[in-house]
């Protein structure tokens, strides 16, 4: 029979606490000590955190100013609209009391021939 050797289990080098190692497709093993620091040997740069948060915390201001500016406009709009339809409300009553007017003054002739005709025995 031959003798087996007692192979010693491979040795495994525990990496720093946060690092990792990163493999890209073309692009050699780097170490990152943190999420914050990348060494000069590792040609991709990973953005900070705090930059992106900042980035996207940048894009909602802009998308809120841009909605509030929005807001302003629909509301000049609204006003002018409102104030045109106030305009219309007050053109038709002012109608609606001149036909009124128009109405008893036509109601005062009427009552005026009838009296009239009463008088000469017009009327049968």
């Amino acid at each position: 029979m031959a003798r087996r050797e007692k192979i010693a289990p491979a040795t495994r080098a525990e990496p720093v606490p946060g690092t990792e190692r990163i493999h890209r497709a073309g692009m050699k093993d780097c170490e990152l000590p943190n999420f914050y620091e990348q060494p000069s040997n590792c040609p991709a740069r990973v953005a900070e955190p705090d930059d992106l948060v900042l980035e996207h915390l940048k894009r909602i201001q802009a998308e809120l100013s841009a909605a509030r500016e929005r807001d302003e406009a629909l509301l000049a709009r609204m006003v002018a609209f409102e104030t045109a339809m106030l305009s219309v409300k007050r053109e038709v009553l002012t109608g609606e009391e001149t036909d009124a007017r128009l109405q008893a003054a036509v109601d005062g002739i009427l009552r005026r021939i009838d009296r009239i005709e009463r008088r000469l025995e017009l009327a049968g």
